[in-house]
């Protein structure tokens, strides 16, 4: 089963740096190249000729947040891109715009929170309109009752607007035991006030984005 991508970057530059921009763009057409050479397989009848996408999210004045995502046959290939020199020669000037924080990169994989939904792309990314993105991180306990809802959240949404898109994803590797975290991403606001009852539960905590397609 095809696992998808999501690298996540603090950013000390908006979305308006060009220069940045330029060598997003730049990165993604060579890991795209990568990609068809080593999982050419990926691309086969899928009706867009790219595999991969990035998308930025204005954090605070001059800051943002920068996200990648492909699909992958597992996170060894996804790692054999990263040590390629190609890859290494845009972490380096990736690296100058990069936050100071601790923190500011995060590189991890999903597999998806529904078998018959395994990629990521599609409509979501297809219809150029911002989408949220929501990590939500709970006890090993909760993971049966955390997809339930999830599989309820994709339902009610589809009653809502036939033209909305959510998917979701649990994430492979496990830094602690004790924490599972589950990623959520929806367009067309269809899912703005229905996480209120999930993150009232006690235990459970998130993060939230809304990124913008800058092309």
């Amino acid at each position: 089963m095809v696992i998808t991508e999501i690298s996540l970057f603090k950013l000390n530059v908006g979305l308006g740096n060009a220069e940045f921009k330029t060598i997003i763009r730049k990165a993604i057409e060579v890991q795209d190249q990568w990609i068809r050479q080593n999982q050419p397989h990926l691309l086969q009848d899928k009706p867009y000729q790219h595999h991969s996408s990035y998308f930025l999210y204005p954090t605070l004045p001059g800051r943002s947040t920068l996200f990648i995502t492909a699909p992958w046959d597992d996170p060894e290939t996804h790692y054999s891109w990263i040590r390629s020199q190609d890859s290494k020669v845009f972490l380096s000037k990736l690296s100058r715009f990069l936050s100071e924080e601790d923190d500011s990169t995060s590189i991890l994989h999903m597999n998806p929170a529904r078998a018959s939904d395994p990629e990521l792309r599609g409509d979501l990314f297809a219809q150029n309109t911002p989408f949220g993105l929501i990590r939500i991180t709970c006890k090993p306990r909760e993971v049966v009752w955390m997809q339930q809802w999830f599989l309820g959240v994709v339902s009610q949404a589809r009653d809502l607007n036939p033209d909305a898109r959510v998917w979701g994803g649990w994430r492979l590797e496990e830094d602690d035991m004790n924490t599972e975290e589950l990623y959520i991403f929806w367009n067309q606001k269809v899912l703005d006030g229905r996480l209120d009852s999930l993150l009232s539960v006690a235990g459970i905590t998130h993060d939230i984005w809304l990124f913008q397609n800058v092309e």
